[in-house]
């Protein structure tokens, strides 16, 4: 794009952003290495200091959502895309990265606007980039399989041998180490926990000391999720994603490794019988 439709792009977003203060969810269509720039030397930028780029378009969304209050929260989900294939192309297969990768590939029109009609219909919180390359084996491309890492987001996943067993491992794990009268300082993890159990797993909220009486259930401190899933024609599979964090609550990396790497270490001894 231009730096002239840039700037319309920006200007027109901040119109939209200032004057809809009720507006709640935003998706932001931008371009693979938008922020790439940044922390370097930009030769463009030293000479054009001024210039609108996708950096500054994706900047204007997030120093606008970080200025909200909780009553008026702004989230937003940044889908970055590639330049349209030059000539027209047979099926392509369909890839969906994290957002801050480096990767090469084309964007079809129609790949974009499908990608952001399924943000809407999966629920998708977490920026990704989105590519096409390669001969694709299939009529059309499994949203729901390529955009499961950015439901939470998703963390961590390993395959398992049965669903039945790795749920019940997984929810005695959890009653041995952090149930009740149990520390979870004592397993590296920093900041308190609390779970329940679920069909498929087991959920995992922390309970700082700021919020020791609240209940379960409103908790916003953040979480990791363990979901145990066999996908249709798939094999089973273990999924660890993020949870249960409120507005501007900064995630808990160093607890959320802590209790993962807790949990690896035991699985893999599990394995080893």
């Amino acid at each position: 794009a231009s730096e002239p439709a840039l700037e319309a792009a920006k200007l027109a977003m901040r119109q939209v952003l200032t004057g809809a203060e009720e507006l709640k969810q935003v998706i932001l269509l931008s371009h693979v290495g938008a922020q790439d720039s940044k922390g370097g030397f930009n030769l463009g930028a030293f000479f054009s200091p001024s210039g609108t780029s996708w950096a500054s378009i994706e900047d204007e969304l997030t120093s606008t959502a970080r200025a909200r209050s909780a009553q008026k929260a702004l989230r937003y989900v940044i889908v970055r895309v590639s330049d349209p294939p030059g000539t027209s192309v047979g099926s392509r297969q369909v890839r969906c990265l994290p957002a801050d990768e480096s990767a090469e590939g084309y964007t079809s029109p129609e790949t974009a606007a499908e990608a952001i009609y399924q943000v809407f219909n999966r629920s998708v919180n977490s920026s990704f980039i989105v590519l096409e390359d390669g001969e694709s084996d299939s009529s059309a491309p499994d949203w729901g399989e390529l955009l499961l890492p950015f439901v939470g987001p998703e963390v961590w996943r390993i395959e398992v041998p049965s669903v039945t067993r790795t749920v019940l491992f997984l929810q005695q794990w959890a009653d041995e180490f952090f149930g009740p009268g149990k520390s979870a300082l004592r397993q590296g993890v920093k900041t308190p926990v609390q779970f329940e159990r679920t069909p498929s797993g087991v959920l995992f909220k922390f309970r700082p000391l700021t919020v020791k009486d609240d209940p379960f259930e409103s908790l916003e401190e953040g979480g990791l999720e363990f979901i145990v899933e066999e996908p249709v024609g798939g094999t089973p599979r273990l999924r660890a994603r993020r949870c249960a964090y409120g507005w501007k609550v900064v995630p808990k990396e160093n607890s959320e490794r802590a209790l993962l790497e807790k949990f690896k270490k035991d699985w893999q001894e599990v394995e080893k019988r």
